[in-house]
């Protein structure tokens, strides 16, 4: 375990002049990091520089409670691992401007099997609660022939059907749930090139900054992807992006979620096409507020379905059944 003092205070680490990670760990299971400020200046003579990172058969880890922000690369999360991994009640800010693999402030890379099924509630990964805000790729990726922005997003569930690892498809399934994105120049939640990923009580809003490259794309996102569920998420679009889209996208189904702005149309049983009436949306949260008014047509407005799995909201408040649509009730 590498954590805070528990009686208090947030140790800070400054990493403003790495090569890599600040906090990598690789071939490793069963840590745990919690309660630190990781922090770098977005260096972009350091671009592939990382808050934390879980890579290369690491599994069963998990990153809670920390700060990390202007990294020129991810915030937290990492690749060819062999998944169990819990990222919870983290603030990530001001990541990604820099890298040419172009990252995001969650991301889960190519996730493998061996570790294990999933556990007793259905899930073996945990995407849970943080507030991402100010992801942004500004460097193209120009990789595999292409030349564009392709990230920058707050949330991304990335290639684990093994199509471009040459490992087989990952069989276990991801929670991404009570999550707050917020201008971040990517997606809100992306699914790209994976399955088995339920995304859930999450709150969008004014994401997919990133113009010409991003345009058009989609807060709830679904490209090349199977078994997925979007359900109980608010999505609010910029004027640059949509509220939601899939693209070569198979069995992915939605359901009580609301759609404001462009690309707002009803996809799913309880889909609304409305006005969330978030209190007091701003484009950095630390000075806004996401909870949903009482005349909202969020409340009360969820499926209950994934209450066992769900059952607090963002600010850890009980979930009433039905629950508010969104990261947060009333």
């Amino acid at each position: 375990m590498i954590c805070a003092d528990p009686t208090g205070g947030r140790p800070k680490i400054s990493a403003t002049k790495i090569t890599w990670e600040a906090i990598k760990i690789t071939n490793s299971h069963n840590i745990h990091i919690e309660g630190l400020e990781l922090y770098g200046n977005n260096d972009k003579s350091y671009p592939h520089a990382d808050g934390i990172s879980f890579d290369k058969d690491a599994h069963h880890v998990s990153a809670w409670d920390n700060w990390v922000h202007d990294f020129p690369g991810m915030g937290i999360g990492g690749g060819r691992n062999l998944g169990f991994i819990d990222i919870r009640y983290n603030m990530i800010w001001n990541t990604s401007n820099w890298s040419t693999y172009n990252k995001s402030g969650i991301s889960l890379y190519a996730l493998k099997n061996g570790a294990g099924g999933n556990n007793a509630d259905g899930y073996a990964n945990y995407i849970i609660g943080n507030t991402i805000w100010n992801a942004r790729a500004l460097v193209p990726f120009t990789m595999g022939g292409y030349n564009k922005i392709t990230d920058g997003n707050c949330i991304i569930i990335d290639a684990t059907d093994g199509s471009q690892t040459g490992t087989a498809p990952y069989t276990n399934r991801t929670l991404v749930a009570n999550n707050l994105c917020v201008n971040n120049g990517g997606r809100c939640a992306h699914v790209f090139a994976s399955a088995h990923v339920d995304v859930v009580n999450n709150t969008c809003y004014k994401n997919v900054t990133t113009a010409p490259d991003l345009t058009g794309s989609g807060e709830l996102s679904a490209n090349s992807c199977d078994d997925v569920v979007f359900a109980n998420n608010i999505a609010v679009a910029s004027g640059n992006g949509v509220a939601v889209n899939t693209y070569q996208a198979n069995n992915v189904s939605f359901k009580n979620n609301i759609y404001s702005g462009s690309g707002a149309a009803v996809r799913g049983a309880g889909d609304l096409v409305a006005v969330p009436g978030l209190i007091n949306p701003q484009l950095d949260p630390r000075n806004g507020d996401f909870r949903v008014g009482a005349g909202s047509p969020a409340v009360g407005a969820g499926s209950a379905s994934f209450l066992a799995v769900v059952p607090l909201d963002l600010d850890g408040s009980k979930r009433p059944s039905p629950p508010a649509i969104g990261a947060l009730e009333p």
